[in-house]
């Protein structure tokens, strides 16, 4: 059993980490009452990639490790999530199954969101259904955030701390490029593109086709880097 102390607790931590305009404490424990507590242990699984996705969760104590399926259908591992955050509820906004597999590092509690709650707790009109709405925005906005960071750096750029504007470093050598021609073809391995089919934290993304990525430097990209344009 949990106690309405550690519910307050869990809200104010989660409230910290996702912060949004007329954030509310008090009806987000709401929200914590109408999940069901489950705990996991080391290496245990919460959700397996494909799977139908009914349930959203709220990581509270602990972290969860994300794998996603290589073309050899072994599990490679993409991020660790610490708590508090949000993860799977992807499936509640768009209904896609499970883009990868989540398994506890270590001792982990969750508080699982089923659908039917979700929507009945979206539906009220009742500050509780503003704090779930704002929450999840607010959640998707900074793992896109965070995604569009990871992907710049792994393309070859150093990412700016957010909301600071920073000139583009380049960080990866890239090839010479073809003559009369602004167009920069880098090497991309099928990690890397692993790491983007997963770097959004639960976003879907569609490897096929990925191989033939072509990336496009500008004349204003090379002038930022000091390279001499064509």
């Amino acid at each position: 059993m949990i106690d309405a102390q550690q519910m307050s607790d869990w809200a104010a931590r989660l409230l910290i980490s996702n912060p949004f305009p007329g954030k509310s404490q008090r009806e987000l424990v709401e929200i914590i009452k109408s999940c069901r507590i489950q705990r996991y242990s080391d290496g245990q699984t919460i959700l397996n990639e494909g799977d139908p996705g009914e349930e959203m969760f709220f990581l509270m104590e602990g972290s969860v490790a994300v794998l996603k399926a290589d073309i050899n259908g072994a599990q490679r591992p993409l991020i660790v999530m610490e708590a508090p955050t949000m993860f799977g509820h992807m499936a509640m906004v768009d209904g896609s199954p499970r883009s990868a597999t989540c398994k506890a590092e270590g001792n982990v509690v969750v508080a699982a969101l089923t659908r039917h709650t979700y929507q009945e707790l979206l539906s009220r009109p009742h500050p509780v259904g503003t704090t779930l709405r704002r929450l999840m925005l607010s959640t998707l906005t900074r793992q896109l955030v965070d995604g569009n960071a990871r992907l710049f750096s792994l393309i070859g750029g150093e990412s700016p701390e957010p909301g600071e504007q920073k000139q583009v470093t380049r960080t990866r050598p890239t090839p010479t490029p073809k003559k009369k021609s602004s167009q920069v073809r880098q090497d991309v391995s099928r990690d890397d593109l692993l790491d983007m089919a997963g770097i959004l934290n639960g976003w879907k993304v569609d490897t096929v086709g990925l191989e033939d990525i072509e990336f496009v430097e500008t004349e204003d990209d090379r002038r930022r880097s000091g390279k001499p344009s064509d």
